[in-house]
């Protein structure tokens, strides 16, 4: 071959001129691979967050709305009138079931409402309780209402007639609207499976997925499988969230490189948390 070079002048020009048309196009190849890298991930990035806060959207709007009505349920003259009460009365009891009952109806994520009476009389609720597991925030801390106005529980199950379910309950103290002191309780709560379903509707690409948590960082509403991921990658989500931190950011290289993504919810002091495997990068770390 050193001889067919040496030989000839025109294969020399030859072979430069192959070399000066292939080493522009290679440069121009691992150029646009690159913009092009970097345009999806940007997308990636843009989608993802737009996707949380839109979520964000709904889940805020659901907290005021239930929120605001427990205002107005409390300061209802019936509820007032039968807490106050010194006995239970079936025709009052009767009028506030039926108040409740219009209250909810039209709300797929109201699966329950309960009044109850600080005595011996019996509570009131919307659909018939058999058992709860709901355990209200006072029995840890006698004096959290004396400094917050409401509470929101984790997830726990109740069962009524229609079978078992798991809620997100809100609860506050109910007091009389004249003397301003204790007569009640109200609970609303929340149908943890059409909140789930909202969650889960949320796509981070194809691997991804979106966690609701509470204040504590504990699971409210995930995928169906969140109990088979990794755990890493939860230990690194509720790491960064001790830390107040938020936005996206990315870890990892190879296979193994994961992009997170945290919207943190003001409204109930919770966040969305999202992440999501990076495919067909082999960088390093890097921090968004």
């Amino acid at each position: 071959m050193q001889h067919w070079f040496g030989t000839s002048l025109k294969h020399k020009l030859s072979l430069l001129t192959i070399l000066a048309a292939l080493v522009p196009l290679l440069f121009l190849g691992i150029f646009s691979y690159k913009m092009a890298e970097s345009l999806t991930e940007e997308k990636a990035k843009t989608s993802g967050m737009n996707n949380l806060r839109q979520l964000d959207v709904y889940l805020e709007t659901m907290v005021k709305d239930v929120e605001n009505m427990s205002l107005f349920l409390i300061g209802n003259e019936g509820v007032q009138s039968y807490l106050k009460s010194s006995e239970s009365n079936y025709v009052q009891q009767t009028a506030v079931i039926n108040f409740l009952t219009s209250l909810a109806f039209s709300k797929d994520y109201i699966a329950n409402i309960i009044v109850e009476p600080l005595g011996a009389k019996d509570s009131i609720s919307y659909k018939s309780l058999v058992r709860s597991e709901f355990q209200d925030v006072t029995e840890r801390d006698p004096d959290y209402y004396a400094e917050h106005p409401k509470w929101w529980s984790s997830v726990h199950r109740q069962w009524t007639f229609e079978g078992v379910r798991k809620m997100i309950t809100l609860a506050r103290p109910i007091r009389s609207t004249d003397k301003y002191k204790p007569i009640g309780n109200l609970q609303i709560n929340l149908d943890q499976r059409v909140i789930a379903s909202q969650v889960r509707q949320v796509a981070l690409e194809k691997t991804g997925f979106v966690l609701l948590l509470d204040e504590n960082n504990r699971i409210l509403a995930g995928p169906r499988i969140w109990k088979r991921i990794l755990r890493w990658t939860l230990i690194i989500l509720r790491s960064a969230l001790l830390r107040d931190r938020a936005g996206i950011w990315s870890t990892g290289r190879g296979a193994a490189r994961r992009r997170f993504c945290i919207k943190r919810c003001p409204v109930w002091a919770g966040s969305l948390s999202g992440s999501y495997r990076l495919r067909n990068t082999a960088r390093k770390t890097s921090i968004f």
